[in-house]
């Protein structure tokens, strides 16, 4: 995993013909055994990490990596610099391909083409000419793992004791090298973290939370104990197996398939098992799959050398000194509580506290969310085991976030549109009230002033002040009247028409705007500030979008139409549940130009819709007088696909009619001031865009169904949690999946939703989990470049991510249509180029 895929290579440097890959002493074990041909690349890996260093780069057969060709100085990296790595293996190339020429014709040798030959003990041309197609670059580690054995003084002794108590072979404690090199804090290119570099979606499986608030993938102790109860049903599952097939299986066979379940998975190796029986060699030389490549059938083989360099330290660095284990105290946090607070308490800063607790998300660290209730927070250890300021801090009581704008400083990282999610805000708001330039640049170090909103907690969002129906709000400095209809809960386009307004009304501090709803009584207000509210407008809209809250009857008030009617002019009644987003038709009101009706299906042209909040396919085409069918179809959409914010559809409607223009029109601005509510996350980067990860309410029958799409790194299990009904089996049940059917992104699931607080619940976990792993990525890598890539056969959107060594998900944000679709070959994509930060 992560020590693996160091794969770098760059600047060139003198060249030797061959070189001698070292034979060691290892010792085996019963656990552990060493064959023949796992010595030789054990022997190799000893090398990686104990003599080559990371300003090496090593041009070996990725089939025998034993043998390697030549060693060059790469201070860039075996990915870095793409020209000096690719002109170094042509040159191996060109040496393989003539050497097995000369050795068919048996042509004379030179030394140097005696000493490459003496690499391959059969001498074949075939050989040779193979080998040249296997070329390939590894970075040497020695340096990295002189600096993990600091951190194995500190950290080793927890793991070795936590393994011990497991029944697991001791020797286990030493996987942390291969895997993090025994940091903590690791976080790969692919999106895996911790010691033990878990992925997002292992991690839920394991046991381990992930979400706004807490990453236990970060935390030593949980991310071990995760682990050990991998390496527990690994070698359960894979044990049963391998006696199926041969009942006097010895612990001893399967311990290399076990170590290297951990890297490829516990289904990858039984299929293995099934097919030849548990002979790890054969396996090795044999079992053909895709997956099944270099960094997998090299992860035992490296694990014995980790293990092998770990317990000869001397041999190969001298005295290295090693952190003093660590020691701490625990104190269970009673209420959800802000940084400040135990800061202030403790008398600590971030950089006392945060090695102790890496599980805490930069949401918290950076004040945009509070400690949760139950974290088992760490502090340095002291004789008096802080015993007054844990009584002080648990005399405070809760900790209210009920706050109005705050003042943020930028971190590294940052971005405006990021730092706005993670405050539940507009990003046009915080722009307007920062006065931030058109491409929103800021820089570590500048203070931002938050507008509105601030979510705290386990993610829930509090308004800054309680807008009522019926009240007259005074707009404050960054203010916009669709941020307002937000905060108060109502439709933009009510509010305006509420207020005389149009989508392009300007509104300034101190104007007084009229909230909907309520008994319109606003006297005492306008007369204690001897000014009038604005006038009401006349018209009735003739739809309304629902918003949380609102049933038929209430709607029906608002506007002063008869219930009756309403329910009738929609075809629901009293007792249909309204879904967010769902469009009524409201009887009698004037037809709202961008909602209208186009008379005439003559003289038709395509015109362009950006997807708003809200949107369904058959919602859009009705609001241009299309046949859903018709809609669907023209844009290659299934009968049932979720469509997502800031999509590009195609509406078909008549040239000539004035009021399909006029619909045209405010399509168009719609989609203008969707962008505009979004400025500045192109100028800074796809990853700090909203998903639409809403569930989607659509009517079936009687009722309705609710509906997502599946994105990357979820699983049914994260449904079952954020639904907060335990089981995964009700998900299956509706969605009839198998019980080890695999689930493409994109595919549509029906959710068992009952109550609308399951859907708000659902809403919020999902978009908490998907802001962490931008956050935790923008925190460990910045994107340098953005390159094109096309698509070429048989790729598929994951390839595509692991060829460049990216998070299927970032691959995503960049190109959305890969959430519900396949890459079409010839097709063109674009990559991000990622540096870490270091």
């Amino acid at each position: 995993m992560f020590a693996l895929c160091l794969l770098l290579c760059a600047s060139l440097a003198p060249v030797a013909a061959a070189v001698h890959v070292k034979r060691h002493q290892l010792s085996c074990t019963e656990s552990f055994p060493c064959h023949d041909e796992i010595r030789r690349r054990t022997d190799f890996w000893i090398q990686v990490y104990g003599t080559w260093t990371t300003q090496q780069g090593v041009f070996h057969d990725s089939l025998h990596p034993e043998r390697v060709y030549s060693v060059i100085d790469v201070p860039n990296g075996c990915r870095g610099e793409s020209r000096p790595v690719d002109a170094e293996r042509e040159r191996i190339e060109r040496r393989l391909s003539a050497l097995a020429r000369k050795v068919q014709d048996k042509a004379r040798l030179g030394g140097d083409e005696q000493a490459l030959l003496d690499l391959f003990p059969g001498r074949s041309p075939e050989d040779i000419r193979a080998a040249a197609r296997r070329v390939r670059c590894q970075q040497g580690n020695r340096d990295r793992f002189e600096a993990a054995l600091a951190r194995y003084g500190a950290y080793g002794p927890m793991v070795r004791k936590i393994i011990n108590d497991s029944g697991l072979p001791d020797d286990v404690h030493y996987l942390p090298f291969v895997e993090s090199l025994y940091n903590p804090a690791a976080y790969s290119r692919v999106g895996a973290a911790g010691l033990w570099q878990i992925m997002p979606k292992t991690a839920r499986y394991l046991g381990l939370e992930l979400d706004a608030t807490v990453d236990e993938r970060l935390d030593m102790e949980a991310a071990t104990l995760a682990a050990v109860r991998y390496l527990q049903g690994s070698r359960e599952r894979l044990t049963a197996v391998a006696r199926e097939m041969k009942p006097s299986v010895k612990p001893g066979e399967l311990g290399p398939f076990v170590i290297t379940s951990y890297n490829y998975g516990v289904n990858g190796m039984r299929r293995a098992l099934k097919e030849f029986g548990p002979d790890f060699i054969k396996v090795l030389n044999e079992y053909k799959s895709p997956s099944f490549q270099v960094a997998v059938k090299n992860f035992y083989a490296s694990f014995l050398a980790a293990r092998h360099v770990a317990s000869h330290v001397d041999e190969f660095f001298g005295d290295v000194p090693g952190d003093p284990p660590l020691r701490y105290h625990t104190v269970v946090l009673a209420h959800d509580t802000s940084m400040k607070r135990i800061f202030d308490v403790f008398g600590l800063g971030e950089d006392d506290l945060k090695p102790l607790n890496r599980a805490l998300t930069r949401f918290v660290w950076h004040g945009w969310r509070f400690a949760p209730a139950g974290y088992r927070l760490r502090l340095p250890y002291r004789e008096d085991a802080w015993k007054n300021q844990v009584q002080r801090l648990a005399a405070l009581g809760p900790e209210s976030d009920d706050r109005g704008p705050v003042n943020y400083t930028v971190r590294r990282g940052d971005t405006a549109c990021g730092v706005a999610r993670a405050f539940h805000v507009k990003c046009r708001d915080l722009i307007d009230m920062n006065r931030l330039d058109k491409r929103a640049f800021i820089r570590v170090g500048q203070v931002l002033v938050i507008p509105g909103k601030l979510g705290a907690g386990g993610g829930s969002t509090r308004t800054v002040a309680s807008l009522e129906p019926g009240q007259a709000y005074r707009v404050q400095p960054g203010d916009s009247a669709c941020g307002i209809a937000s905060r108060a809960g109502v439709a933009c386009n009510v509010l305006l028409a509420s207020n005389g307004l149009s989508r392009r009304s300007v509104i300034h501090p101190g104007q007084l705007i009229r909230l909907p709803g309520g008994d319109g009584d606003t006297s005492a207000e306008s007369s204690a500030s001897n000014e009038k509210p604005s006038p009401a407008p006349s018209p009735t809209p003739s739809r309304y979008t629902v918003q949380r809250g609102d049933t038929a009857c209430e709607v029906a008030e608002r506007f002063s139409v008869p219930c009756d009617d309403l329910m009738a002019m929609n075809g629901i009644s009293r007792r249909s549940v309204l879904s967010i987003g769902q469009v009524l038709d409201l009887p009698g009101g004037s037809r709202d130009s961008r909602l209208g009706a186009v008379p005439g299906r003559g003289n038709l042209q395509d015109i362009a819709y950006t997807v708003q909040p809200g949107d369904t396919p058959c919602q859009i085409a009705e609001r241009f007088d299309m046949d859903c069918g018709d809609f669907q179809r023209i844009n290659n959409l299934r009968s049932h696909s979720v469509i997502y914010v800031g999509q590009n559809l195609k509406v078909r409607t008549r040239a000539d009619d004035a009021r399909a223009a006029e619909a045209v029109a405010e399509a168009r601005a719609d989609a203008e001031e969707a962008l505009a509510d979004t400025a500045g996350e192109a100028a800074t980067s796809p990853l700090d865009g909203d998903l639409a990860l809403e569930i989607q309410t659509r009517r079936a029958g009687d009722g309705y169904r609710h509906y997502i799409a599946v994105e990357s790194d979820e699983t049914l299990g994260h449904y079952a949690d954020w639904l907060g009904i335990g089981s995964v089996s009700a998900i299956k049940e509706l969605n009839d999946i198998g019980a080890n059917e695999l689930i493409d992104i994109g595919t549509e699931i029906a959710l068992p939703v009952v109550t609308d607080d399951q859907k708000t619940r659902f809403n919020e976990k999902r978009s908490e989990y998907h802001r962490v792993l931008v956050e935790e990525f923008k925190e460990n890598y910045t994107v340098s470049t953005v390159e094109n890539y096309q698509v070429r056969v048989g790729d598929s959107a994951w390839k595509v991510a692991d060829r460049f060594q990216l998070p299927l998900w970032v691959l995503t944000r960049y190109n959305p249509e890969l959430r519900s679709r396949t890459p079409l070959a010839g097709e063109t994509l674009k990559v991000p180029r990622v540096e870490s930060r270091g």
